[in-house]
Parts: C-alpha cells; structure tokens; sequence
C-alpha cells in the first residue's frame, strides 16, 4: 500500500510514560468498556517521528460522518486561494422611463451558502442593498420579476446517501445555487406564518389527534404536518425547500414597503445589456471553512465541496479523489458521495485520514492556518466538553462526527508551540455500548497515550 507514513496491521506495543503496556492488555480495557474493537479503528502517528503509537484496524473502511468536513477542508484550502469569496451580482435588464422598470430584476447565483446567514452578521442586508440601489434610481415599478440566473449543474440539493428523514432538519437542508438565511424556515402552527417567506401551497397542515409529525418531501418541495396542536401554538424550525423562492418574495415585500411595485411577471420586452446594480460578497473562504469546521455546518460543507470543480458535485467528487491520489495518498478503500459527511455512503479509512492530515501538517499548514480550522477540544465547537477538565484540555485539536451509531474523531496533538506533534483518527460504528460510554472510554485512552 502507498501510504505517506509507515503502517502497521497489528497493535503496535504501547508506551505509557515509561511503561509499557501489551496489546492484549490494550484490547481487554476496551472491550471491558462494552463497546465492539472490531467496528471501531484508531490510529496515532508521532508526526515527529514517524512513530505509530497506536494501529488499531486502521485498514477499516467506515463511515465518518462529520470528520469528512476535514477532507473538504483540506482539499479545498490546498487548492484555492483562501481569501476567495462568493460574488453575487445583482442585475437589471430593460429599459427605465419614467420611474418605470419595463424589464426584470436579475440574480446571478454563484453558490454562496453565507447571504442573510445568522452565522455571519456581516452577510445581513443584502435584500436592503439592493432595495436601496432601485430606490436610489427614482424607480417606482418593475413590470417584471425577480429572476434567477445560474449554471444547472449546480442546482443539485441533496447528495446520495442522505436519509429522507434528514431533509425536513436544518441540518439536513440542500446545497442550492443560491441560498438564503441558511435554508431555514421557521414555521407557526396552526397559523403557518412562516420566516421567511415562502410560495402559497408549500407547506400542508392535516389535524388530527396523533402525535405531531412533520417530513418533507424531496422531489416537489412541499413540507407535509400532521398530528395535534396545543392552543398555545407551535413553531418549527426546518429546512427551507426553495430559499430561492423565499429570497424573491421578501425582495418583493421590502421593495412593496417602499412603495415600488413588482408586477411577478417575467418581461417579454426586456431587452439589451444588463446593468449591474449591487454585487454582494461573502466572508473569505477560510472563514467559511472555519465556521464549517466548528459548528460541523453540512450547508456550509456542501458549498465548499462545490468550489474544488465546476461543473456540479459529482464533478467536484470525482476531482477532490484525483487531488489526494496524485499525492501519493491510498484512495482505494474509500467512497466519498458528499462534503459534509451526512450521506450513509460515505466510507473512509483510518488510513485515508490519517495520510490527508500528515499532508497538510507537512505541505499546507503555513502559520497553522490548517489547524487553526480545529475547534479546540474541551473548549470550542463541537468538542467542547470533549477531554474538558482533563490535562488534554485545549491540547488537542478535533472534529468531531455522529450519527446513528457513529462517533469519530480526527485531528492533531499539539505542542508548546502550538504546532501539531501527533495526528489521531478515530472512528467507531455500530459501537454496541452507550455514545457516553464509548466517549469516556476515549477520552481516557487519549489521556494515557498523548
């Protein structure tokens, strides 16, 4: 096997302090906590030295989850310039007389996952922006519409592999051309107010008296609830199915507040060069990644994978896997259908992981801008009670990863300098014990062996 660091497929014998400890005893102390060795992989490399210090079914091929939101980090970070940011262009296209518009509003999507993002206050106003540019040229009337421009390969929402039940969840929202307040919807019952906005008919209420149940339905865009409502209300928060359509109707209410009118129709009359009215840009990408990173965003995660290739998700897959080959990474035990980790396909190596983290460490982690990408473990994102309390506490820095009976972890050790000294991949399916189990029983092996 071409691998960047040497393997074993055996535990290796184990150093504690200035003891040793034998790989049967090893064994026995997990096992003794309950959960199955044989689904669970774990491998820890001295990236110092090039030591193993612990080879435990590294050659596995599981699922991740969220720990694949560290391969789209690196691929992406050592591929695109990370000061890049999303540009959305807004333009208009017809003639202006009179305070008239007789033509139509045009959105150029790119992608961008941050516009209106409550994850980046910076990104507020965009609607306002381009109310105030239409204002500002005396436009009382837009006989026309809202209308949206983008490439069709990147109107692909949902990734193989994600279960139905995830797509009514903000986390399991779609990756769309353009997105709006992180796809999320919140929504009243039994009224079915909604903000945003979105389209009339999008969203059916059945009563009955069975317990209340809410799923979306992924090919027509519809949110279907059923069950009983208490008098006092309820309120949702889900996944928005068309945040294009929610984007235009609260363009079309802002401006209307404003006393400019917008017909909803699509202008025939429209016709010569557009002109560009506002053009919103995004944070940088390494801020976008870092959020990624730290708040496990599937959203964010799907638009970064989008970024390594034009031309639609399978595309950027396909290239993401030709990127770590042609680094001398092993990519034969590995399935990738997604960026964020959520599809059940995915399939990764301790192996895999191990070696993408080694690149970085070694190739791209000028000024640790990579690792800085890490939530601290015990302190931030995702792992912050993981190891907090401990001696490891803001010593280490994780991704963490879940789902049904998976929990992962991957990242580095790091020294005084914060540099970081060891890499670790840890990754456990169908674990046959409690999560707080087999979390307390890693913590402690993380405390005896770095």
């Amino acid at each position: 096997m071409s691998k960047l660091h040497f393997k074993t497929i055996y535990l290796s014998i184990l150093c504690f302090g200035c003891t040793f400890a034998a790989p049967g005893q090893y064994i026995n102390r997990l096992e003794s906590a309950n959960f199955d060795t044989d689904n669970t992989s774990i491998y820890i490399e001295d990236l110092k030295t090039g030591e193993v210090v612990l080879d435990l079914n590294g050659e596995l091929s599981l699922m991740p989850a969220s720990v694949m939101k560290i391969v789209t980090a690196a691929s992406v970070l050592s591929s695109i310039d990370p000061s890049t940011k999303f540009k959305t262009r807004v333009t208009t296209q017809g003639k202006v007389a009179n305070g008239v518009l007789d033509g139509d509003i045009i959105i150029h999507a790119c992608g961008d996952p941050t516009v209106e993002s409550a994850f980046f206050p910076s990104t507020s106003g965009f609607i306002d922006s381009i109310a105030d540019k239409i204002e500002a040229w005396g436009i009382k009337s837009i006989k026309g519409d809202i209308v949206f421009n983008h490439s069709s390969s990147m109107e692909e929402p949902v990734p193989k592999g994600w279960k139905d039940t995830d797509l009514i969840r903000p986390y399991g929202t779609g990756y769309h051309a353009f997105n709006y307040a992180d796809n999320r919807l919140a929504i009243k019952f039994p009224s079915l107010k909604t903000n945003p906005p979105v389209p009339k008919g999008t969203i059916k209420y059945i009563r009955s008296k069975r317990s209340f149940s809410i799923k979306r339905n992924r090919e027509a865009n519809k949110i279907v609830a059923s069950g009983r409502v208490l008098k006092r209300g309820r309120t949702e928060i889900t996944s928005n199915p068309d945040p294009q359509a929610s984007f235009s109707l609260k363009l079309k209410e802002t401006l209307d507040d404003r006393g400019i009118s917008v017909t909803g129709i699509k202008s025939k009359t429209s016709e010569g060069e557009e002109t560009e009215i506002y053009t919103n840009e995004s944070p940088e990408i390494i801020d976008i990644l870092r959020s990624m990173m730290h708040r496990s965003d599937n959203l964010y995660a799907e638009a970064m994978l989008n970024t390594i290739a034009p031309g639609g998700r399978e595309k950027a897959l396909e290239v993401e896997k030709e990127i770590w080959t042609n680094r001398g990474v092993d990519t034969k035990d590995i399935n990738i259908r997604d960026g964020s980790g959520l599809s059940r396909d995915n399939r990764l190596t301790a192996y895999f992981l191990a070696d993408v983290l080694a690149w970085m460490a070694s190739n791209h982690n000028e000024n640790n801008v990579f690792v800085n990408l890490f939530p601290l473990a015990g302190q931030e994102g995702t792992v912050k009670r993981f190891l907090s309390g401990t001696d490891l506490e803001g010593a280490l820095v994780l991704k963490s990863g879940s789902v049904n009976d998976v929990q992962c972890y991957a990242g580095y050790r790091l020294d005084e300098m914060q540099n970081p000294s060891h890499l670790i991949v840890i990754m456990s399916n169908d674990f046959g014990c409690s999560r707080s189990v087999l979390k307390n029983s890693l913590q402690k092996l993380l405390i005896e062996k770095l």
